[in-house]
């Protein structure tokens, strides 16, 4: 009896050995993974070096003020149709967080914010996010938007032009994994406009099990990653694992057909794998299995 308590205890001590191991590695994988920085909010524009700006009134959908500096993304066609997808993905996730990484002058945060979502917009311009500052505050947007004056660590100066990347230098890095952390991993609705390392910022998050949150759809500007240098994109090396692993993890590819502000229709078509390499349209929405597509 003596015997069997000793050999009981040692096995016990043995998986409580084994157990604090795997502790200690889970905490030290989750540490290396997700704490780079803490989210680097921006509440006022007395923080920021000051920049000449001019706004004027938005009234599609709703109405709210946008605000420009004189080196402004000039993209307005195309800005404007990511904020539409943007609208009706919310529309169909009213709930949902909407992560805007490279807001630049908020044409997609802002009416998100206006019409009662909740946003989360990130930039390392500090000429945009004094923009994104304005257009806020004119809009008597509240709460409902947050402002990040942050770079993506796996993605470099997002939001830097030429002539503002020595701007960004000091720009503390934070992961999207950090800003899934701060939302406690709430169904998040992502837009990402990085400037050509749009892979970088969502690559990690799609190899990662199990996911910490659910991202429902992600829009990106696809010819911002697709420059084409043989057979290959040029501006992202990890456009390989990002493509197989949007597909492993349940997202679908489409692209805008067609879009009728006044009917608030819009329609789409599935993309192959073919498609998205051979004839790549300005931007794809993956839409991950358990969501509808937009133009249901």
């Amino acid at each position: 009896m003596l015997k069997f308590n000793r050999k009981f205890i040692h096995f016990v001590k043995n998986c409580f050995a084994v157990c604090f191991i795997i502790l200690v590695i889970f905490m030290v994988q989750n540490a290396f993974v997700t704490d780079i920085s803490s989210p680097n909010f921006i509440h006022s524009r007395a923080e920021l070096s000051e920049t000449p700006l001019s706004c004027k009134k938005i009234t599609d959908f709703t109405e709210y003020y946008m605000c420009s500096h004189k080196n402004s993304a000039s993209n307005e066609d195309l800005l404007e149709s990511q904020r539409d997808q943007i609208l009706l993905a919310l529309k169909n996730y009213p709930h949902a967080t909407l992560i805007d990484i490279g807001a630049k002058s908020g044409t997609v945060s802002l009416p998100a914010a206006k019409l009662g979502a909740q946003v989360i917009s990130v930039d390392s311009d500090p000429r945009n996010i004094n923009a994104l500052l304005l257009g806020k505050e004119k809009s008597e947007i509240g709460n409902h938007m947050k402002i990040l004056y942050n770079r993506i660590s796996e993605g470099g100066d997002f939001g830097a032009t030429d002539e503002s990347s020595n701007m960004v230098d000091s720009v503390p890095s934070i992961t999207l994994e950090n800003i899934l952390k701060y939302l406690n991993y709430a169904d998040v609705i992502l837009n990402i406009d990085a400037l050509g390392q749009d892979c970088e910022v969502i690559t990690q998050y799609l190899w990662r099990k199990p996911k910490p949150a659910k991202i429902l759809y992600v829009l990106m500007h696809w010819k911002n990653i697709f420059f084409k240098k043989g057979n290959m994109p040029s501006a992202c090396d990890q456009f390989p694992q990002m493509v197989e692993g949007f597909r492993v993890s349940g997202y679908k590819p489409y692209t805008e057909t067609g879009f009728d502000a006044e009917m608030f229709k819009y329609t789409e078509k599935e993309m192959s794998q073919q498609e998205l390499m051979v004839n790549p349209p300005e931007s794809i929405l993956w839409v991950h299995e358990s969501a509808p597509t937009l133009n249901r």
